[in-house]
């Protein structure tokens, strides 16, 4: 489609360049960063994001102020800018990302900090202009998920600082471009791709221990698929696996080219990892769905405050009634009989009794003593 006649009358000294139809996101953004020259920073966005006019100043702002390469917004709903979508992106060591915030959360300023995260995402990202030209953009090899995953992950590794500043807000809405992120990707690219990025982004004395793991828990994934009867993503996993080892010269040339941005050691990234497995996560956390029952309890909640709120004037008695009689059940031996001796509870039936134990020189609770009683007897007989 010729985008040319929508954006000359909104943007008319705007620069537009064509790329091949079916072009994925990484292979745009590239093309689109190649043909600028002079920049401090590129603003990259989706074709459904919605920046607020604001947004790119304050990632700026931050840049300067954080010395940060790579700063994303808050994300929002776009028909709901109340419902967060993305506030930064985590992974765990074996590559798989993951949103900071819940589905459906809503925004309630609890993630407003400017921090450091793993990585952004790219519907929208603020990135230092000499920072692409040292990580050589977007690596088109990969799927789009994995490719922004893998560039800041790069970044780190060069020393960089990705942070997510919450005061910029993009509203996100329904994909309008083919340029936009799919929304389902081959999971056979996917896999590939992750297990790529892994391999070449970790360094040797990670991967000897990494390797291990990460093949025991391939090992269990493919048992689990199947198991659940999910055998394309079995497939995949395994593909995943065998197209990285078909195909080892992309592999060392990706491990030369990040062994030469190297500054960083990958124990001082391990930090914005999640601990654990994160599909394992996901996978336990559908299954319990804690979310859904979450809604659902919230949801009942809210029917009995509802329903309390429409008797509100008449339940404070009704509740203060049955506690009194409950009170006066318990209490019935106390009022009518006296209390009962239990332990070094003194027992005693009338004001006299109480008199006696003080004057008497002889305590009478336990076993008995010949020690005078304590004041507190006085102080109950009166």
């Amino acid at each position: 489609e010729d985008l040319a006649p929508r954006i000359a009358p909104v943007l008319a000294g705007a620069y537009l360049r064509s790329v091949e139809p079916g072009s994925s996101f990484a292979a745009a953004a590239n093309e689109a960063m190649s043909a600028v020259e002079g920049a401090s920073f590129l603003f990259l966005c989706s074709g459904r994001g919605v920046a607020e006019p604001a947004t790119v100043r304050q990632l700026v702002e931050e840049a300067y102020r954080s010395n940060a390469a790579i700063l994303g917004p808050k994300v929002v709903s776009l028909e709901e800018p109340d419902r967060l979508l993305e506030v930064g992106l985590a992974a765990d060591r074996f590559g798989v990302r993951h949103h900071l915030v819940e589905p459906g959360e809503l925004d309630q300023e609890q993630h407003d900090a400017v921090r450091d995260v793993f990585a952004v995402g790219a519907d929208a990202m603020l990135i230092r202009a000499d920072l692409v030209a040292e990580l050589r953009g977007f690596d088109e090899a990969l799927t789009e998920d994995v490719a922004v995953l893998d560039l800041c992950w790069r970044a780190r590794i060069a020393g960089a600082r990705v942070m997510v500043v919450p005061d910029a807000r993009v509203g996100l809405g329904a994909a309008p471009t083919a340029l936009a992120p799919a929304s389902s990707e081959d999971p056979r690219d996917q896999e590939r791709s992750r297990l790529l990025a892994l391999l070449s982004v970790s360094s040797w004395r990670t991967l000897v221990a990494l390797l291990p793991q990460l093949l025991v828990l391939s090992v269990a994934e493919v048992v689990g698929f199947v198991v659940t009867g999910r055998r394309s993503r079995a497939r995949a996993l395994l593909h995943g696996w065998t197209a990285n080892l078909r195909h080892l010269g992309p592999l060392r040339r990706r491990r030369a080219a990040v062994r030469a941005i190297r500054r960083v050691p990958d124990a001082d990234v391990r930090y914005l990892q999640t601990h654990g497995s994160a599909r394992l996560r996901g996978f336990l956390s559908q299954r319990i769905d804690p979310e859904a029952r979450a809604r659902a309890l919230a949801e009942t909640g809210q029917h009995l405050v509802d329903a309390a709120r429409d008797r509100s004037r008449r339940a404070p008695l009704a509740v203060a009634s049955v506690l009194l009689a409950l009170l006066a059940f318990g209490a019935r031996d106390l009022v009518f009989g006296g209390a009962v001796q239990v332990g070094s509870l003194v027992s005693w039936g009338s004001v006299s009794d109480l008199w006696r134990e003080l004057t008497s020189g002889w305590r009478s609770s336990g076993i008995g003593s010949p020690a005078p009683a304590p004041p507190a007897a006085g102080m109950m007989a009166a």
